[in-house]
């Protein structure tokens, strides 16, 4: 009951709490009498005409019939006067508004108001009966209700709950139909329904027990679910069912006239209407159960249609990156804690699976999959991680603007990224050369933030590889070439570039990369020193000649194996530069051997051709094959076999260096006969001395860090296999090694976890290097379980 309303005053209390009433004298008065001038006086009262009545009269009349036993007929008494009283306004009041909803909640509302009043009053007259009487454990009813809430159940059974007039039906009625209303768009008397519902919410059913043994006792009417509001009892069931066919209808109309984007506008629209409504005039419990039912019709119902609706469901949303609209999704799909969020999941996962997938497909084509030498074509390799690099951009704006950086879904978006870059059997070898090609020139004129982003970029796709192994193994041949070659952009880019992977992976895994920088160092301070040897020993040199001195350990030669290979044979002056330097080496490692890879060198020829001279900067194979045509005559012509016996080379790089002097950009040798392939049978080659060009300057490219063709991908996955069979033995061994005792499954799961920043082993790896070491007795089974391993070394 509202006690803020400026209507209610209650009388002023004439009497001090610690004051004494004296008994009437006149100690003879029937009671009769005496409830006859306080009935009066209470009538008044309920007809508002208590002006001129006496408080402290009428309080000693009640006071009397208390103290002398009449407790139980002023009890009766005031229960019927109001009760009449309430029958009266009921009847003349709030029955000729019958059925009008504003006019009539007005009318309950007014009664309502007099009826406070007048309780407020009369709980003051009769101060002294809610004290002793109706409190007294000896008033043969074990609890009478005091004044006031004796006055809000006869309210209740008289005027809500009239036997005579359907009030209670028509009230709930029209706080519903003003409800409804307001939802389609009308404009509603909001304070008349907040009066309704407060009135609702203060009226409660008291205990049923205790009044219906009153009635039974005195002879009235009780009834209710005991003590819970008419607003809980009468008018939130009736509410929320009418809400739910509401919106159960209204979902289902809009999901079939709106697309997916309209419809999340209407059904935020209409949350935020609900909760306005909610706090205008219904109660958080109802609010919280109202919630309840909207995500329920709205959202959870339709979540399907939603994220697959033919016009604009979730995947148009990604396509068209609307970025507002999957706000929109993901914050409704919250509400729906497991289903909203999961479904959204998936659907995501879907996305990027189906997209990644597409991606793939697109470089999955003849060249990289055929067998020819020359299959490979970087610019495969970069758009493919160039594609990835934007799908992942793409879906970290939609992390943080659209998903408030969801936890779940970042994992779900890593989850699907990783499943479709690791379905590419190549991916490792795509991201180590666009990094190779970021390193090289892709850096070059930017700013470090710009080269941090960069290179942040490329790690985020390395993070998703499982085989970071064969990544290693592709990262070390591109970081051996940029150094050898002078391509890296700077030092310190790489030096950045393998913090970063040392991170990601730890030490072991850029020691040898490592390794190379140090080692083109000291090569840079050797080669210092070497030509102060050489000024002072032979000054006479005539060659310029720098070597890059490396471990072995640490350099991986090239991407095949090389390492075997024999040097190819070189002319006099370069052959006699060697040996000046391996002589100057000896004075300073004794003990240690050189091995020349000629494959990997570069040089710098000066040629006079007929209409101009140029310097050419080309691989050392292929200036060792033109170094051929010097001192010849110049229309002499090579056959293939006569080329290979003059330089000792295989068939696979001397058909890549004739390529790149004789079907690329720069013909410094005239092919006959002509076409792009060399045919080791009928190709001759001579000297082209009517070459000419612009530039002074000319660089011959031949050897470049390029896709592997299947050959090539075959040797540098036996050597990666190798290596895990390695790696995956020494896990075994140290495990066991700890651990002493280990069952053949608890095992597998520990060799698993440790190996995983490197790669994946597989069960049948594992098995297969455990029988080894058994067989070197490493290891052995235990006689009683043979599931149990034990160590044995």
């Amino acid at each position: 009951m509202s006690s803020n309303n400026k209507r209610f005053h209650q009388a002023p209390h004439l009497l001090p709490r610690s004051s004494k009433v004296k008994p009437t004298k006149r100690h003879g008065e029937p009671a009769t009498d005496t409830w006859s001038r306080l009935a009066k006086a209470i009538t008044e009262i309920l007809n508002h005409n208590a002006s001129k009545l006496s408080f402290e009269e009428h309080y000693r009349y009640a006071y009397n019939m208390v103290l002398y036993k009449q407790g139980t007929k002023l009890f009766n008494g005031v229960r019927d006067l109001v009760a009449h009283h309430l029958d009266d306004q009921a009847n003349q009041k709030i029955k000729p508004n019958f059925p009008s909803q504003e006019r009539f909640l007005k009318s309950v509302r007014e009664v309502w108001d007099d009826h406070v009043a007048c309780m407020k009053k009369l709980r003051d007259v009769l101060k002294y009966m809610d004290k002793v009487y109706t409190a007294a454990p000896g008033n043969n009813f074990d609890w009478m209700p005091p004044v006031w809430d004796l006055g809000l159940y006869i309210f209740l059974t008289h005027v809500i709950r009239s036997p005579h007039h359907p009030i209670s039906s028509h009230l709930i009625n029209a706080i519903i139909t003003l409800i409804t209303s307001e939802r389609l768009g009308d404009t509603i008397n909001s304070s008349v329904v907040r009066s309704a519902t407060e009135m609702l919410t203060d009226l409660t059913n008291h205990s049923v027990e205790i009044i219906k043994r009153v009635d039974d006792k005195t002879g009235g009417n009780g009834g209710g679910p005991a003590g819970e509001s008419i607003y809980l009892t009468d008018f939130e069931p009736l509410f929320l069912a009418e809400s739910r066919e509401f919106y159960k209808n209204e979902g289902n109309q809009l999901l079939s006239s709106c697309n997916a984007s309209e419809y999340l506008k209407k059904v935020e629209k209409r949350l935020a209407e609900e909760e306005i409504r909610s706090q205008a005039y219904l109660h958080l419990p109802t609010e919280q159960c109202l919630a309840f039912i909207l995500d329920e019709e709205l959202i959870k119902k339709h979540i399907n249609g939603i994220l697959h609706h033919a016009s604009g469901g979730l995947n148009l949303m990604i396509e068209h990156d609307a970025k507002d609209d999957l706000k929109r999704l993901y914050t409704l799909l919250l509400r729906i804690p497991e289903q909203g969020l999961n479904s959204l999941k998936e659907g995501v996962k879907d996305w990027i699976k189906e997209r990644g997938n597409r991606i793939n497909e697109g470089f999955n084509g003849e060249a990289i999959t055929r067998d020819e030498p020359q299959a490979g074509n970087n610019s495969t390799a970069l758009q493919w991680v160039s594609d990835v690099i934007a799908l992942r951009d793409k879906f970290l704006v939609i992390l943080s603007e659209s998903f408030s950086a969801n936890k779940l879904l970042q994992s779900c978006i890593d989850e699907a990224f990783s499943s479709f870059i690791n379905a590419n059997k190549r991916s490792a070898e795509f991201i180590s050369l666009f990094i190779d090609d970021k390193l090289k020139k892709g850096l070059k004129g930017k700013t470090d933030e710009e080269i941090e982003s960069e290179l942040d970029k490329t790690i985020a796709l390395y993070r998703h590889l499982h085989e970071k192994d064969l990544f290693e193994k592709y990262y070390k041949a591109h970081l051996a070439k940029r150094l050898l070659f002078g391509k890296s952009v700077s030092e310190d880019t790489e030096r950045n570039m393998l913090g970063k992977l040392k991170v990601e992976s730890g030490s072991a895994f850029t020691r040898d990369s490592e390794g190379m920088l140090k080692d083109l160092k000291m090569s840079n301070e050797m080669g210092k020193s070497f030509k102060d040897w050489c000024s002072k020993k032979h000054p006479a040199v005539p060659l310029d000649l720098v070597v890059t001195v490396g471990s072995s350990s640490m350099w991986p030669m090239s991407q095949g194996n090389n390492q075997m290979k024999t040097p190819c044979i070189l002319p006099k002056l370069l052959d006699d530069s060697i040996k000046l330097y391996e002589r100057f080496y000896s004075t300073r490692h004794s003990g240690r051997r050189l091995t020349w890879h000629t494959e990997l060198g570069s040089l710098e020829i000066k040629i006079k051709f007929n209409k101009s001279t140029h310097e050419l900067s080309l691989s050392t194979l292929a200036g060792v094959v033109v170094l051929l045509f010097d001192g010849v005559d110049e229309s002499r012509k090579f056959t293939y076999p006569e080329i290979q016996e003059a330089t000792g080379m295989s068939d696979g790089d001397l058909k890549r260096t004739l390529q790149s002097l004789s079907c690329a950009k720069y013909k410094i040798l005239l092919k006959e006969p002509k076409s792009r392939e060399i045919n080791e049978r009928l190709d001759e080659f001579k000297l082209n001395l009517n070459f000419t060009n612009p530039m002074t300057r000319i660089k011959i490219q031949t050897i470049t860090n390029k896709v592997e063709n299947k050959v090539e991908q075959k040797e540098t996955n036996d050597r990666v296999e190798e290596d895990r069979r390695l790696h995956t033995e020494a896990c075994i061994v140290r495990v066991m090694k700890t651990r002493q005792r280990l069952g053949y499954t608890e095992l597998n799961h520990e060799v698993i976890n440790q190996l995983a920043k490197r790669f994946k082993p597989t069960p049948t790896v594992i098995k297969t290097s455990i029988e080894k070491l058994i067989e070197k007795e490493y290891l052995a089974r235990d006689n009683h379980d043979r599931k149990i391993l034990i160590y044995l070394a």
